[in-house]
């Protein structure tokens, strides 16, 4: 940063010119004393009109110094200002008192630009400039229709919920400089999608992304998190307590992989303790750890994507929900509003309802969505066999469906898949076939003979065919 200390009125107004709307990058930027690393990429950032600026710096720095200023700008991995203007001046004067001594500012290190030097960029990192680094990740532009495209392709019957969810995730995702994690609160009946949703997101989200910059997923059942004393298995144990010095699930995830999803599945479960523990970080995207992890007790968790499950009050919310004029079906604030009022007549806290940022509505499935569901939970059970279903005959798909509740959702058709063709599945696979359909009269499951079929792909007339995992 000592580059922009001494900056001409010209270098500044190229700066300017050349980060309007997109990001510059500064590898390997000197910080202020007291900073551990010494060194990290910087970047900047001006709107494409208007007035303003934003100064960035990558995630993961320790302050030791006593400039409060300083440790503010860490922490919230941002700096703003209102004009060129404002900027250029902070630079002559804050930036240059935050280095405290002028011998500091004698010699560049290795590899950052020398305060003679335009502080510009080459033209090259400006073709580029979108793509600014962050804590060593690389991003693409995620946007909230190819999110939910992915997640429709293996989440079937919930469009309004994963519109919601794609929205509020593309949003975050694009953020060069999150202030808190991203909080989305899935509501609904049991077995509709809430929990696939949250694990299917990873891999949409990693279709596109680079190696450096791939989401991890972390569940918690919150059945296991009853008692009070279990939030030491989130956060770690106190000194002086058993575990102390052992890290915790939570903690210890985002400590290494702050790109995480991190589902708390059937949160009104949990003990009311393991919400004040959340708090911090879905307020200000801090977690503190009673242990340290890699030498650190307070965690970065900004990044992250803090997913809640809930069965509460599914009924009452589907209906006031499906009530909605069509014109105010897709309007978020209502939605938030009837999720909020049910939540807290359940005497859910209202600390955890008022930091959730998006609440997703999952209604009963379909009979259509249950067909789709089948179809997929066909493909998978046989999966598990190393068989390939490449057609299902419709009547074979109605009897697997028939007389199952829809009340319980589609996580049951999984369970009579199994019970129903498990067996054949496995006969199968010890003959060595690799590929089958799936019959009806009686329903059981036939190899497919390549050799015996020019169109061993094709299904017959009136089959349905299934894709290739």
């Amino acid at each position: 940063m000592l580059q922009f200390i001494d900056g001409t009125a010209q270098q500044f107004e190229d700066l300017y010119r050349n980060s309007r709307g997109s990001c510059l990058r500064f590898r390997n930027s000197q910080l202020p004393p007291g900073c551990t690393p010494a060194r990290a990429d910087i970047g900047f950032e001006a709107p494409a009109s208007g007035d303003g600026l934003v100064l960035l710096v990558q995630t993961g720095i320790r302050y030791a110094g006593a400039n409060a200023a300083v440790r503010q700008w860490l922490q919230s991995g941002s700096k703003s200002f209102a004009s060129l203007t404002d900027f250029t001046g902070f630079c002559r004067t804050d930036l240059r008192n935050w280095f405290e001594t002028n011998s500091s500012r004698t010699a560049a290190p290795d590899g950052e630009t020398s305060p003679t030097t335009c502080i510009a960029p080459p033209r090259s990192d400006v073709a580029t400039a979108s793509r600014i680094l962050r804590q060593g990740n690389r991003r693409s532009v995620q946007t909230a229709a190819a999110i939910q495209s992915g997640l429709a392709a293996r989440v079937h019957g919930q469009p309004a919920a994963l519109a919601a969810v794609a929205e509020r995730v593309a949003a975050h995702c694009n953020r060069v400089a999150p202030r808190r994690p991203a909080t989305l609160f899935f509501v609904g009946p049991t077995g509709v999608g809430k929990t696939r949703t949250a694990e299917c997101l990873p891999e949409v989200l990693n279709g596109e992304a680079d190696s450096a910059a791939r989401w991890q997923y972390l569940r918690l059942d919150m059945n296991e998190y009853r008692e009070a004393h279990r939030i030491s298995q989130l956060i770690g144990s106190p000194q002086g307590y058993v575990g102390f010095g052992e890290g915790a699930q939570l903690t210890r995830q985002l400590a290494r992989h702050p790109r995480t999803i991190v589902l708390f599945d059937e949160i009104e479960k949990a003990h009311p303790d393991i919400f004040l523990a959340l708090m911090n970080a879905m307020d200000s995207g801090r977690l503190s750890s009673a242990t340290a992890i890699d030498g650190q007790h307070e965690i970065d968790c900004r990044q992250a994507i803090f997913a809640f499950t809930s069965n509460l009050s599914a009924d009452g919310i589907v209906r006031e929900v499906a009530a909605l004029p069509a014109a105010d079906a897709g309007r978020s604030d209502l939605v938030s509003a009837i999720c909020q009022r049910h939540l807290r007549d359940q005497r859910v806290p209202p600390e955890l309802i008022g930091r959730i940022s998006t609440y997703a509505v999952f209604r009963p499935i379909s009979d259509e969505a249950r067909l789709q569901i089948a179809l997929s939970g066909l493909a998978a059970v046989a999966h598990e066999f190393g068989l390939q279903i490449v057609s299902v005959e419709p009547a074979a798909l109605a009897e697997i469906v028939g007389g199952q509740e829809a009340r319980l959702g589609a996580r049951t058709d999984e369970y009579r898949i199994d019970a129903l063709l498990g067996q054949q599945f496995a006969q199968l696979a010890s003959e060595g076939a690799t590929r089958a359909r799936v019959v009806a009269a009686p329903l059981r499951a036939v190899a497919i003979n390549d050799a015996t079929s020019a169109t061993a792909g094709e299904s017959p007339d009136g089959y349905v065919d299934l894709p290739e995992r």
